[in-house]
């Protein structure tokens, strides 16, 4: 309210009949009745008449009239709509009568009038956060989370892929471009706006989830201290959620929106990332390379940004063996985000991300699978897949891989 308060001192000078009076220091004292006598009395507009509506609606605030006080700070925002302020008072008001949508949307036409609001930005943020509610019905399933609250996958997605990172065994790479982007681990279909079974911010905080995952593995396994990266990782991870929380549209994308899900992807990687990601990795690598200087002993591996990925892949083919075994596989990122969300990963009725295979091309989706082979009769084959783009893969049923052993002899 300090800013307020200052802005009605100010407009004071420019209305002596009411600066004179006792109504302005009453209506700062939170007297309701002394905001209504200044409004009614017809003499001021603009700013000045926005003021006064932001005080009565403050007072109504403050009584717990959440109601009375949205029409207040409306009005105010009528009187002065380039006041960010306003916005920001009612999207308090919205929140705290339980409209959290009208809230948000408030919250962003205050960061579009005044984009440095941190205010504005922080309460985005927290809403954001809110976790969807736990599952109240048997018919909960992984995309039924992701469609619904994208933003409360952010921090599962996080979970997954330090799972897979750490599970690969990784070495210690020294780029911190990753040519290999989140979304690839989806398959395309759904990164296409409108695909329709997936909300299209999820794929921005997948692609986000992963830099961070890997970003920290990479650095920790270098064994630089966590308090050189850390706040700027932290720095970076905020600012790019509340950037995705804004964005009232999806990002443009060349995907086919037709393909089936799962069945392809472009392959092309990260080829740079745009101007704000390309300027955090160089203030990444400049306070690595910062502390290496500083540091000579033990002597820490050097980082850099690479020139470039490469381009797209072929798929690779897996085939069953008799070949009316039914294969299903699901992205091993998939698998991880529902045991971090508590789903059973084998059971595709609640994670609902598992495949059938089709004409035996499987999508050339970044890192591992899933997968189960079930033939007729009644033979099945469970575990996991590594995949790399133009692999050739038989999955053979248990007896068929026996007798082939034993013809090898």
């Amino acid at each position: 309210m300090t800013r307020l308060i200052l802005v009605l001192a100010l407009l004071a000078l420019a209305a002596p009949a009411w600066a004179q009076g006792t109504e302005e220091s009453r209506c700062e004292q939170g007297q309701r009745q002394a905001c209504t006598a200044a409004i009614d009395a017809g003499r001021y507009s603009g700013e000045a008449l926005a003021g006064i509506y932001a005080e009565r609606g403050e007072a109504d605030a403050q009584a717990g009239h959440h109601r009375a006080a949205v029409g207040d700070f409306t009005a105010a925002i009528t009187a002065d709509p380039r006041d960010a302020l306003y916005l920001v008072f009612r999207a308090k008001e919205y929140e705290a009568d339980g409209q959290t949508r009208l809230a948000i949307d408030d919250l962003k036409a205050a960061l579009a009038l005044s984009p440095g609001d941190g205010e504005a930005g922080s309460a985005l943020a927290r809403l954001g956060s809110t976790p969807v509610a736990e599952p109240q019905t048997a018919g909960d399933t992984l995309t039924a989370r992701i469609v619904a609250d994208p933003r409360a996958e952010y921090e599962p997605a996080k979970a997954a892929f330090a799972a897979m990172l750490e599970a690969k065994d990784v070495g210690v790479t020294n780029d911190v471009a990753h040519c290999v982007s989140g979304a690839d681990f989806l398959g395309v279909a759904q990164l296409a706006p409108g695909a329709g079974d997936v909300n299209w911010r999820f794929p921005l905080y997948v692609d986000l989830a992963y830099d961070i995952a890997a970003w920290r593995l990479q650095l920790t396994l270098a064994r630089y201290p966590e308090a050189v990266w850390a706040p700027l990782l932290d720095g970076y991870e905020q600012a790019k959620l509340l950037d995705i929380l804004v964005r009232t549209t999806p990002p443009e994308t060349d995907v086919d929106a037709d393909a089936p899900p799962d069945d392809a992807q472009d392959g092309g990687g990260d080829s740079g990332g745009d101007a704000d990601d390309r300027a955090f990795e160089a203030r990444l690598l400049k306070a690595l390379e910062a502390y290496r200087a500083a540091h000579p002993t033990p002597r820490l591996l050097r980082f850099i940004r690479g020139a470039g990925c490469s381009g797209d892949a072929p798929p690779a083919r897996v085939d069953a063996k008799p070949g009316d075994g039914v294969v299903w596989f699901i992205p091993m990122f998939y698998y991880e985000l529902c045991r971090a969300n508590g789903l059973a990963p084998d059971d595709p009725d609640s994670c609902d991300r598992w495949r059938e295979l089709r004409d035996g091309v499987i999508a050339d989706v970044a890192g591992d699978y899933a997968y189960e082979v079930r033939w007729p009769d009644g033979a099945a084959l469970k575990g996991a897949l590594r995949v790399a783009g133009g692999d050739s893969i038989t999955l053979a049923e248990p007896d068929q891989a026996d007798q082939t052993a034993r013809g090898s002899e």
